[in-house]
């Protein structure tokens, strides 16, 4: 069916499945890209942001231990009341690392171990809630046994935060991971689909040199051999769609056909012809002995006449002779026996003159 379609029509199927596939191909590598990009949206908004605010939070944290220690030993009211505030400022820190952290939390695993710190934390503060009061009033027996007290609390909420950093490098390490897993995986499946392709390309090639070349090279074979004088060579119909190219083989065979048939006739009319100037050969050659032999029979008879002229002349002297001897015999006596003898011998030998010249 589809070599009996037009040459456009196959080039547009041909083309509108090369354009099939590489839209595919090109939807499948934006697939690829926005998995790769979601992976990358996760890990920069959520799995490395968590990593930094845990890291930012036990840090802080610290700090804020190591200042409250730091306390005790301040012997300056002004250095104390500064410390204090450097705790306060940290603590709100914390806290708003605390809200900024929330915002990333997409995993409930995540959430519940998010609230195990915000409740570790909540329980430190609880047990250190008089302890900036006891260091401004100057108390600091009051204030040591407080930190001091709050040491499991301390301990209890640092290891829930190193176990939600934990978490959150695992985090970042598996989306860097699958991030990886999706490069390599685009970049063989890309590769498998470039070689496939180019095998696709060449299957193409191979399909459109059988549909138009093979013809073509056929329909430019009976053409060479028309022009070389072949009008004897016959075109493989089969293989020819009913396309251009069929079209265009069809109408060589009704030329070769015609060409063919044109010969044919002119080789009989020139065999006629032939014909025709042997006999008019023959009959010429028979006019011309015709002819000739007329002529000789001309020549004969002009010959003949010209005998006839000299007997005639003869006959006209003789008789002329005869006439002078009768004159002659007429006025001189003599003897009558000889003259009547004489006249009697001239005109015997007129009259076989004269026959002489008839026969012939």
């Amino acid at each position: 069916m589809y070599k009996n379609l037009s040459i456009g029509k196959k080039f547009a199927a041909i083309f509108s499945v090369i354009s099939f596939v590489i839209v595919a191909f090109g939807a499948y590598l934006l697939s690829e890209l926005r998995i790769v990009q979601d992976g990358i949206t996760t890990f920069d908004e959520i799995a490395l942001p968590g990593v930094i605010l845990s890291s930012d939070i036990q840090y802080d944290v610290n700090t804020v231990r190591r200042t409250q220690y730091a306390l005790l030993t301040y012997s300056s009211v002004q250095k104390r009341k500064e410390s204090i505030q450097t705790t306060i400022e940290r603590n709100a820190k914390i806290e708003q690392a605390f809200s900024e952290y929330q915002k990333t939390i997409t995993a409930e695993e995540d959430r519940v171990q998010f609230n195990k710190v915000k409740k570790a934390w909540g329980n430190y503060q609880t047990v250190l809630a008089s302890f900036n009061d006891a260091v401004s009033d100057n108390r600091i027996d009051d204030a040591q046994p407080i930190l001091v007290g709050s040491l499991e609390e301390y301990e209890h909420l640092q290891s829930q935060i190193d176990t939600l950093r934990q978490m959150n490098v695992g985090f970042v390490d598996l989306s860097s991971k699958e991030m990886i897993s999706s490069t390599d995986s685009m970049e063989v499946l890309t590769i498998g689909c470039i070689i496939g392709l180019v095998i696709f390309m060449v299957l193409i090639n191979l399909f459109l040199t059988r549909q138009i070349c093979v013809p073509l090279n056929q329909v430019m074979t009976l053409s060479a051999e028309i022009a070389s004088g072949n009008l004897t060579h016959k075109l493989n119909r089969e293989v020819i769609g009913n396309d251009e190219l069929g079209m265009l083989a069809d109408s060589s065979t009704k030329m070769q056909d015609k060409l063919r048939q044109l010969v044919e006739d002119i080789i009989a009319a020139v065999t006629q012809l032939n014909t025709a100037v042997e006999e008019v050969s023959a009959i010429s050659e028979q006019s011309s002995q015709g002819m000739k032999q007329q002529q000789d029979e001309i020549t004969m008879v002009a010959t003949a006449m010209d005998q006839m002229k000299a007997t005639v002349a003869d006959v006209a002297n003789n008789t002329e002779e005869a006439s002078g001897a009768a004159t002659s015999a007429a006025t001189t006596p003599r003897c009558p026996c000889c003259s009547q003898t004489q006249l009697t011998a001239h005109s015997t030998n007129t009259r076989c003159r004269v026959a002489h010249v008839g026969i012939r």
